[in-house]
């Protein structure tokens, strides 16, 4: 017996077809670094309608802390993203938090990933 549904690729910038309260978790793998800061505010809007009352958005990328860099790497991928489109880039750790906290989430927890990578994860208000 199956008890997780399969995954379910989503549009960032259309409204997500999922019934609300109906999810228990929302992934979202290198994402916030290629999207507008606009677009940020629109993944917790839709993530708060999908998720269920003990639900979690996990999100998985590169970061800013504060406004530095975690590596000359980074700084360098980084510029690069925004010289193909200035709307785009890192956001800091700082920025998603106040979105999420703006959307109603609560910050769970900040982990350390492989290549400079962070996991955060938020629970659904």
């Amino acid at each position: 017996m199956k008890n997780i549904a399969e995954p379910l690729a989503l549009d960032i910038a259309a409204p997500w077809p999922v019934e609300p309260a109906h999810v228990q978790a929302v992934l979202t793998i290198n994402l916030l670094h290629l999207i507008p800061e606009t677009f940020v505010s629109r993944l917790f809007e839709e993530a708060r309608v999908a998720l269920s009352d003990a639900g979690r958005l996990i999100i998985y990328g590169p970061f800013l802390r504060g406004s530095s860099y975690a590596s000359d790497g980074d700084r360098a991928f980084d510029a690069s993203l925004r010289t193909r489109d200035p709307a785009i880039g890192y956001k800091s750790v700082e920025a998603v938090s106040d979105v999420a906290l703006a959307a109603g989430f609560t910050p769970i927890a900040t982990d350390a990933m492989p290549a400079n990578n962070l996991l955060l994860t938020f629970a659904a208000p």
